[in-house]
């Protein structure tokens, strides 16, 4: 058995016993007061604000963000710029390095942070808001005059998939493409899974995420990564959203 079966079989028992719901567990955020401490970031100071920019959901909630222009380093890809919604925990400090890493590549690359994590308003995160949260932040994208609206590319990380993946349903232009790494078919498929028995995912979970049922109405090129040993979020998750997924795509295992 799995440590993804161990783990959500366990939680499924407590959130039986104790009431409370898979909600819980899907966002972690970790709250954060004041600005971050980028005293060690690779990326140079204007590059970046270390402030960041709050930006407003169509709620009411605010959302805190960070944009980093291109280093440069390759002109071809100066002009695009990485869409990046990040995983179920912490916030955007944790996934700093990925931001590194993009500006490494070459590209711009834009993170926000869901409600309930990091800057963002410590207000109850649920599905229908952390997309309000992604189109909040992806409208100010837009906005930027070093984006070119016409090169922009989604890419999320677990949790953050399934944010994208609904994005990308909505937004067939400008985003040229959608990268999804280690991403899960829907919160109902992780429940039956785990329990190893059909059981209604209403009773444990408020959230859906059917990111299944979605894939292939995208109206973009399509990349899926997984780590073929992945036993947190299986491989076969992976797979499956590919499989469903309508031309091109391509599959990096």
């Amino acid at each position: 058995m799995s440590r993804t079966v161990v783990r959500i079989l366990a939680f499924a028992s407590a959130v039986l016993l104790l009431g409370c719901t898979l909600d819980t567990f899907m966002f972690a955020g970790t709250p954060h007061e004041g600005p971050y401490d980028f005293s060690d970031t690779t990326i140079p100071a204007d590059r970046f604000d270390p402030e960041g920019t709050f930006v407003t959901a169509e709620d009411g909630t605010r959302i805190h963000l960070h944009f980093v222009q291109s280093s440069g380093v390759y002109p071809d890809r100066a002009d695009t710029t990485v869409f990046y919604c990040h995983g179920n925990t912490d916030h955007i400090g944790y996934y700093w390095n990925r931001v590194e890493l993009f500006y490494e590549m070459g590209y711009q690359v834009l993170i926000f942070d869901y409600r309930g994590y990091g800057r963002s308003d410590e207000v109850e995160t649920t599905e229908a808001g952390v997309y309000q949260d992604a189109e909040a932040a992806f409208d100010h994208l837009l906005s930027l005059p070093e984006v070119d609206p016409d090169q922009v590319a989604f890419y999320g990380y677990s949790l953050g998939c399934a944010v994208c993946i609904e994005m990308a349903t909505r937004y067939a232009a400008p985003p040229f493409a959608l990268v999804v790494e280690a991403p899960f078919r829907s919160v109902a498929d992780l429940v039956i899974d785990s329990a190893g028995a059909s059981l209604d995912v209403g009773m444990v979970a408020d959230i859906r995420f059917e990111n299944i049922d979605k894939i292939d109405h995208i109206g973009m090129p399509l990349l899926v990564i997984h780590g073929a040993q992945d036993d947190y979020i299986m491989p076969e998750y992976g797979q499956a959203l590919f499989d469903a997924a309508a031309e091109p795509k391509d599959l990096w295992l």
